[in-house]
């Protein structure tokens, strides 16, 4: 073992001895000897094997990770892949919103229904990229998601009746009814698994799509066109947005644990929505 090297474990076993008073969120730490240490783990390097610590009197140290027992390198080790390889400095996550497929449904319409506008639909999708800046290879790595769009029915009732205007006959409105209009939050749940993930490699995951709808609907009674015929439709007003998707990361721990990491787009939706990854206030 080198000068240095040895000066740094009798700097920490010295530390070890002292007794410190630790605030809330310190650990007491134990060598291989079972001395103890409170102190604030900062960081951990896996490949130098080096841990930062802050001490009680706001102190920095760094030792390597040998001179701690057993069940305190193995909290290192946990504490690290749950709070530092899913952190945005090592592991970056960008979701996109994307119009996967679109199709237009105007003046196409037969019979009674060709005086309506139609509908719009577009196919939304979310790409979410994931890239490992960890020098580890991070594996099993699930991703679920849920996607929220909002619907919205501004409802109406026409009643109408079969008229000739000269060479020209068809249903004409003869009054018309506004109904209560209606709005829901709908959502749509999936997952993935992405088996693993090299050092300075990407993964690219794209949702499964939702169909947003815009325009209007007409539904009436099948009745007979003839003079005078009369019958009620429902007129719906059709009004569908993407709200955004909101992505929960877990990764499996040695112990046992789960690693979890939360994304939201944009970025505020987590804490507007509900959703089955939120805290337990418990």
């Amino acid at each position: 073992m080198g000068a240095g090297m040895k000066r740094m474990l009798a700097g920490w076993l010295v530390l070890l001895a002292m007794n410190c008073m630790g605030a809330g969120d310190m650990r007491a730490f134990t060598d291989q000897q079972g001395r103890a240490l409170e102190a604030r783990l900062l960081a951990f390097d896996p490949l130098s094997g080096t841990v930062k610590v802050q001490l009680v009197n706001g102190t920095l140290k760094q030792a390597p990770i040998t001179i701690f027992s057993g069940e305190d390198q193995a909290f290192i080790r946990e504490w690290y892949l749950s709070t530092v390889m899913l952190s945005e400095k090592n592991l970056v996550v960008g979701i996109e919103k994307k119009v996967v497929a679109s199709d237009r449904y105007h003046g196409d319409l037969e019979g009674w229904q060709s005086h309506y506008p139609g509908m719009d639909y577009d196919d939304i999708a979310y790409a979410i990229h994931l890239e490992n800046r960890n020098r580890d290879t991070l594996c099993r790595i699930k991703v679920e998601y849920r996607i929220y769009h909002r619907r919205e029915y501004k409802l109406k009732e026409v009643e109408s009746e079969y008229r000739s205007n000269g060479s020209i006959s068809g249903w004409y409105g003869i009054s018309t009814k506004k109904l209560r209009d209606e709005e829901s939050v709908l959502t749509t749940d999936g997952s993935y698994d992405v088996a693993e993930i090299e050092w300075k490699g990407c993964s690219d995951i794209v949702t499964s799509s939702i169909r947003l709808r815009e325009g209007v609907e007409a539904k009436g009674e099948d009745v007979a066109a003839t003079i005078g015929q009369k019958r009620t439709s429902k007129l719906r007003q059709v009004d569908e947005e993407a709200i955004g998707i909101i992505v929960h990361l877990s990764v499996p721990l040695p112990s046992g644990g789960v690693a979890t990491k939360l994304y939201a787009y944009p970025k505020d939706l987590a804490e507007k929505m509900e959703h089955p990854w939120r805290p337990d206030p418990r």
